[in-house]
């Protein structure tokens, strides 16, 4: 048997759209009390599921199927925002509530009872940046006034190895939108 492996389900970005983000938002940051997210492991966190055996890890793709009939939808990534000042997003405009009954969805094949689903894309950590910096980092990001929007042709399970330089992401089934 071979050992669990760390899942979690995600709605990956367009290759320009990750460059976008990188060239205008993460330079924006202080990398001195901030772990920044790398560019290859930017994407829209469906859900976390933690670490899985095999068994459980085929199942939960095989769940996931119902996702084939999911039409491909706009999804409008704006808005800065964080949680409780320990992780900073960018949000989600117009198909947020796609993606929030695509949540519900993968919430009813896996038997998942998650309370309240938010849209985002994790862009940086606080490692002890203090409250008063924190917010003006955030202001500067929503200065910036990015928008972007993006096609949702996928929901992807993804494998997240953890290494001391940062997670490393890999698409363990992409299932493509009808």
């Amino acid at each position: 048997m071979n050992a669990p492996i760390r899942v979690f389900i995600a709605v990956n970005l367009p290759e320009k759209t990750k460059d976008r983000i990188c060239s205008e938002l993460l330079p924006l940051l202080p990398k001195n009390c901030l772990k920044v997210v790398e560019r290859e492991n930017l994407h829209i966190t469906m859900k976390f599921l933690g670490y899985l055996g095999d068994n459980a890890a085929r199942g939960t793709m095989e769940k996931l199927e119902f996702a084939k009939k999911t039409k491909k939808f706009r999804v409008e990534l704006k808005g800065i925002g964080h949680f409780h000042k320990r992780v900073l997003w960018l949000g989600v405009g117009q198909g947020a509530k796609e993606l929030e009954e695509l949540g519900a969805g993968i919430d009813e094949a896996l038997g998942l009872n998650d309370e309240k689903f938010h849209s985002h894309i994790t862009l940086a950590r606080n490692k002890g940046m203090a409250s008063k910096e924190f917010d003006k980092a955030v202001a500067e990001l929503e200065k910036k006034g990015f928008a972007e929007t993006i096609e949702a042709g996928s929901l992807d399970v993804m494998q997240s190895v953890l290494e001391p330089q940062g997670p490393k992401y890999s698409v363990l089934k992409k299932i493509e939108f009808g």
